[in-house]
């Protein structure tokens, strides 16, 4: 019983310290700021829910975010890919448009993911050969053919 009361101590600790870390994050999503323009006029924006680059143009680009949200991009254009993710800082200006600082295409993203992706399959799948929950005892126990 102390067991599983330390257990529930630990998992209300990790999500108390999770909603204080969501609610004093130092990072602004756009999102945000596009709901409080007035609010975030001038901030600093980094985050940004898989950010693309839609259409190039002469003094910037059309950044389009997952959930079909987009908007003006203000920066240098060179070395820019259309249809590519992109690493963005930004100004957020209440007009509704950025004016980027640092701008940097993600190169081989997704295949990144992929990869991420096929570590944790194989270390559940190593985990899973390797290891047994007993539920009445609530441990952790080594198999035997381990």
């Amino acid at each position: 019983m102390l067991r599983w009361i330390l257990i529930l101590i630990i998992l209300g600790t990790l999500a108390a310290l999770c909603k204080w870390g969501a609610s004093n994050s130092p990072w602004l999503l756009l999102g945000e700021a596009m709901e409080e323009p007035v609010r975030f006029d001038g901030k600093t924006v980094n985050q940004f829910l898989y950010p693309k680059i839609e259409e190039i143009y002469r003094d910037g680009f059309l950044l389009t975010e997952r959930g079909g949200r987009s908007m003006r991009v203000f920066c240098d254009t060179t070395g820019l890919i259309q249809d590519k993710w992109v690493g963005l800082e930004a100004v957020y200006h209440k007009e509704g448009y950025l004016i980027a600082r640092h701008v940097k295409i993600a190169k081989n993203r997704g295949y990144k993911i992929y990869l991420s992706l096929l570590t944790v399959i194989f270390i559940a799948i190593l985990g899973i050969r390797s290891f047994r929950f007993d539920w009445r005892t609530g441990t952790i126990h080594l198999r035997p053919n381990a």
